[in-house]
């Protein structure tokens, strides 16, 4: 945080430390110390366009029944962006009726949802009794008791060239123009 003062405490951030006990534990942390309702997540490995949050906010004011809010993620390996099929149409944006019946089970990820905070007070946190996919476990439960809103467009990027694949430095860019 020494590097970006702006990401220093105060309205816009704050630095929890914690012991390591997990992806799911430090999630959970988090969510537990958040002080307002909508969580966000962005693992070390991936990026969000700077127009993420925005696109977010509007999905959240056009489906306000919604609790939990995802878009389209890509792959940058070796400078290479490959966007991700979900197999719902190009430039879809509404609710996913059939998350089962997408041609992936992948259509949320970590770094692509804004999850209304109140849900997890009623399916639970992350299952820190889980290893692998405890994403997926999360979004079930979700998908099983609410409404959930996609959008087809890529705002979030999954950095496989990060070293150990969990944190990288943030002053790498990639042209996302391509």
């Amino acid at each position: 945080f020494e590097k970006y003062p702006s990401l220093q405490g105060g309205e816009r951030g704050r630095l929890l430390r914690k012991e390591n006990g997990g992806v799911c534990s430090a999630r959970n942390r988090g969510i537990q110390e958040a002080k307002y309702d909508y969580i966000a997540l962005l693992d070390g490995d991936d990026l969000w366009d700077e127009h993420y949050l925005e696109e977010q906010v509007k999905l959240i004011q056009d489906f306000p029944e919604a609790k939990m809010w995802g878009v389209n993620y890509a792959f940058v390996k070796n400078g290479v962006i490959t966007k991700c099929n979900q197999g719902l149409g190009e430039g879809y944006r509404g609710y996913v009726t059939n998350y089962f019946g997408t041609s992936h089970n992948d259509l949320f990820c970590s770094s692509t949802v804004v999850i209304k905070k109140d849900a997890l007070g009623v399916v639970g946190y992350f299952d820190e009794k889980i290893a692998y996919s405890e994403d997926l476990d999360m979004w079930y439960r979700i998908i099983l008791s609410y409404s959930t809103v996609f959008f087809d467009k890529v705002l979030a990027y999954y950095n496989q060239d990060a070293d150990n694949r969990c944190a990288y430095d943030l002053n790498i860019h990639y042209d996302l123009t391509r």
